[in-house]
């Protein structure tokens, strides 16, 4: 009887035993879960971040571009308005020279420019 007891207590302890360890790897389950949770998070942020910062670059792109179109568009105004003023210069001194008695080719000579610009030019 005190044998039987004493393997009664002895399968009592392993089985207390065998209870603990299922508790502990229980345990380092659910700690393994809430990093496994964690992980995930922290890669989510990181997502969020990534598409944050590339929507940000497209938007500054995309300002630069209008900004540097802009600058274009202005700098060929300013381009025209020079050409124009060029012009109006030239149309003067070939229709002074034209008044003082130059031909059209003489004229071309003095001013650099071709003989049917000169022509062009006192017709307007």
């Amino acid at each position: 009887a005190n044998l039987a007891e004493e393997k009664a207590h002895q399968a009592e302890e392993k089985a207390h035993q065998a209870e603990k360890k299922v508790h502990q790897a229980e345990e380092k389950a659910k700690l393994a879960a809430d990093a496994a949770l964690e992980i995930e998070q922290r890669a989510a942020d990181a997502v969020l971040r990534a598409e944050q910062q590339a929507a940000e670059a497209v938007l500054r792109a995309e300002q630069e571009t209008a900004e540097a179109v802009l600058r274009a568009e202005q700098e060929a105004v300013n381009a025209r308005k020079e050409a124009t003023m060029a012009r109006e210069v030239l149309q003067v001194a070939a229709k002074t020279l034209s008044e003082l008695g130059q031909s059209p080719e003489a004229i071309a000579t003095k001013l650099n420019l071709s003989e049917d610009l000169v022509i062009e030019l006192l017709g307007e």
